[in-house]
């Protein structure tokens, strides 16, 4: 008899679990870089704070937001297509509002810029994917 603590599945949860824990800490580096870019985007367009500082905090919350949805829809075994849709756009958006704020003329630049949301769409959109994957049951062959 296999030890619980040994047990493939088990091991597998506490692997899913520590996954999600670094996305989430991802997810707050990630958002706060993120926020600092769209936020000084924003405030050198709009010279309001509190307005600005509440723009540049909506694309990447938003980005959060549905990949919990998502989430929580992958560990009941459902597909969460929508909210991996708009998890992913989210991402995307906020790494347009990034790219307005590099230099253009240097792909470093761009680089440095764009790479937090798409580092955070991978991830977050491949978490959703492994814990629906380990979530559904599995068929005897």
């Amino acid at each position: 008899m296999t030890p619980i603590a040994c047990r493939p599945e088990r091991m597998g949860t506490v692997l899913l679990t520590a996954a999600s824990c670094l996305l989430l800490v991802l997810a707050a580096a990630q958002g706060y870089v993120s926020f600092r870019a769209q936020y000084a985007f924003i405030d050198h367009a709009k010279r309001s704070r509190l307005p600005s500082m509440l723009e540049a905090l909506g694309l990447d919350t938003g980005a959060v937001i549905f990949a919990l949805l998502a989430l929580s829809l992958a560990r009941r075994g459902r597909p969460g297509g929508v909210e991996r849709t708009l998890n992913v756009a989210c991402a995307l958006g906020s790494m347009t509002m990034n790219l307005l704020t590099a230099n253009l003329t240097s792909p470093r630049s761009v680089t440095v810029w764009v790479m937090p949301s798409v580092l955070y769409a991978f991830a977050s959109d491949r978490l959703i994917a492994v814990v629906r994957s380990w979530m559904q049951p599995q068929v005897a062959p």
